[in-house]
């Protein structure tokens, strides 16, 4: 007897297969325990509103919302013809169902990608063509042919999986009713007024737009304001000069240049003493491991023409290669369960680096921590070392691999020294402030390639007495905010509340999205444009025909929404509450966005 094994994708299968001993057939692969079949995405759809309801093909405000009374599947349709399915896709689903249907075949194995989408593209097959066999499910977080074998022999019943499934199927629904209702309505609203054909509105895509509509409103009211600073060169008795700026307790910025043209004045021909320095030694650790925001962030600030989507795609086809693990990922550190895995790994990479004696294995929980695990482990390189790359492969591998081997690399090490030095013989209220910084030991920047900024400052002790030499105003403007480039939006959809940045007006985004492929949603919709900038491309809401948010804002959506919430006594407002939150794993979270969609 033999089980059959559904992938997500022909090249996950082939992975399978190699490493099955399983040889090519018509649409799978069969060796001798296992048959190998895939899907390409998802293989079904949910029925459109018309599919229920021939009178649905006509849009009329009276009909929403419309809610089915049960969800239901077809075969997906094909991309020019929406009334005809996929016929590359149905040639598939009749291999897979003739597959299910073998006598020698006694189960099934789920073997599609370990995340909420995954799951459900494997479960949609199974429950459409319902075999009423048992289900298995395979988590991996790669291909290689050891984790294959491993993970075969470590299945779990599909059962387990119902959160991921209550997850991926109630926001598939949740996408259903919100686009489908909401499109309709606020079309069949506005359209008259403002001449508009179809108005998309999207769970992930509404809330994507309002940041990147508010970040250029900001920029629009931006007023310039200039302010002025006051630097002071010093000079040693040994006729060393070094920088310093001008602090009074408010700060080194001054918004009238007479007042510091004043204090030139009160110190010009003045002595300033050391009054204090302080030298403090700081360790520098390197960067976490990279999820996927982190390394779209890195590779796009870094190399310029790289846009996030170009990130993803390449680092899609490193991991169907097998030469790095899962790259959806938003986790930074390690399950603590691949230790003895990652120390095979970094023995077999360390070897062709030129840091190799200073690479030592250790466990930490800056790397190993399974409790900052969300489903996935962060991205590092598996044991098996490519042969050629192209160069975008090449590029985002050597990103992964130094990013890991810096974890195990020496903490880097600097020294910072700021002196304090106030004027004699002067009542002026504030001091002059220097700063310096020298690396002592690079550690893990050698392996990144980061050179040390020193500012070296010289030799000096508390008590020291030191002339002026210079004096001289800087004026600078305040800084507007930029524009939303594919990093920022990267950062947002990761983080959400935003701790670790100074973004904080994303508050309706703080719960409920986490599709780091969001931003594209919009441009795929016409409602924002890309920009070509340095590194990546500025992302900037530019509808030709209306200002989006104006029709679709507070004073827009919110109106369709209450109709239907009055009108037709359906609780639309606590349903987009709920719906928003429906990226949840947590099987409470997903019952209570559930009970809006039955």
């Amino acid at each position: 007897m033999k089980k059959l094994i559904i992938a997500e994708k022909p090249s996950v299968a082939k992975n399978i297969a190699d490493a099955t001993a399983s040889s090519r057939r018509n649409g799978y692969f069969e060796g001798q325990n296992y048959i190998i079949t895939w899907a390409f995405g998802h293989l079904l759809q949910l029925y459109d509103a018309r599919d229920y309801d021939p009178e649905m093909r006509s849009w009329k405000i009276e009909k929403f919302p419309y809610i089915p009374e049960k969800f239901l599947y077809k075969i997906k349709s094909d991309g020019k013809n929406k009334d005809k399915p996929d016929s590359g896709v149905v040639q598939q689903m009749d291999i897979i169902k003739s597959l299910m249907e073998r006598s020698d075949v006694e189960g099934i194995i789920s073997a599609t990608d370990d995340d909420r989408e995954g799951q459900i593209i494997a479960d949609e097959i199974i429950n459409y063509i319902s075999p009423q066999k048992p289900v298995e499910r395979i988590l991996l977080n790669e291909w290689t042919a050891e984790e294959v074998n491993r993970g075969l022999q470590n299945l779990k019943p599909n059962e387990e999986m119902k959160s991921l499934q209550d997850a991926g199927f109630g926001r598939q629904i949740a996408d259903w009713l919100i686009g489908i209702n909401l499109t309709s309505v606020a079309t069949l609203k506005y359209r008259n007024q403002k001449n508009i054909r179809l108005l998309n509105v999207g769970r992930v895509l509404m809330p994507t737009l309002k940041i990147i509509y508010d970040r250029d409103k900001e920029i629009a009211d931006f007023k310039v304001t200039k302010y002025y600073k006051l630097k002071g060169i010093f000079q040693t008795e040994d006729k060393k000069k070094f920088d310093s700026i001008y602090y009074i307790k408010a700060g080194e910025k001054f918004d009238n240049p007479e007042e510091l043209k004043e204090i030139q004045e009160k110190i010009k021909d003045k002595n300033g003493e050391v009054v204090s320095k302080k030298i403090t030694n700081k360790k520098e650790y390197p960067p976490y491991l990279f999820n996927l925001s982190g390394l779209q962030g890195y590779i796009t600030s870094k190399y310029k023409g790289w846009t996030s989507d170009r990130v993803l795609k390449t680092a899609q086809q490193l991991y169907e290669k097998k030469f790095i693990t899962y790259p959806r990922t938003a986790s930074v550190v390690l399950d603590e369960s691949l230790k003895e895995k990652t120390a095979k790994v970094l023995n077999i990479h360390k070897k062709s680096c030129p840091y190799e004696e200073m690479i030592q294995f250790k466990s930490t929980k800056r790397i190993f921590d399974s409790k900052k695990v969300e489903s996935h482990s962060a991205i590092i390189p598996t044991y098996m070392q490519p042969g050629s790359l192209n160069e975008s492969e090449r590029i985002v591998y050597e990103a992964v691999k130094n990013r890991f081997l810096a974890q195990f690399m020496p903490i880097a090490v600097a020294e910072d020294t700021v002196l304090h030095i106030k004027m004699q013989n002067t009542d002026i209220p504030g001091e002059f402030v220097a700063k310096g910084k020298v690396q002592l030991e690079a550690g893990w920047k050698l392996i990144e390639g980061i050179d040390a900024k020193e500012t070296i400052l010289p030799a000096v002790k508390k008590g020291d007495v030191l002339k002026i030499n210079t004096l001289e105003q800087l004026r600078d403007l305040d800084e507007n905010s930029d524009q939303l480039n594919s990093e920022l939006l990267d950062i947002i959809a990761e983080t959400l509340s935003c701790e670790q940045k100074e973004i904080t007006e994303i508050e309706p985004l703080k719960k409920g999205m986490t599709n780091r492929s969001f931003r594209f949603r919009c441009g795929e919709k016409r409602y924002i444009m890309r920009v070509p900038g340095e590194g990546t491309d500025k992302m900037i809401n530019r509808s030709q025909e209306y200002d989006v948010y104006q029709v679709i804002g507070p004073k827009g959506i919110c109106d369709p929404v209450r109709y239907m919430s009055k009108e037709k006594g359906y609780k639309i407002t606590e349903f987009l509450e709920g719906a928003r939150n429906c990226d949840a794993e947590n099987e409470n979270d997903v019952k209570a966005c559930m009970k809006y969609l039955r």
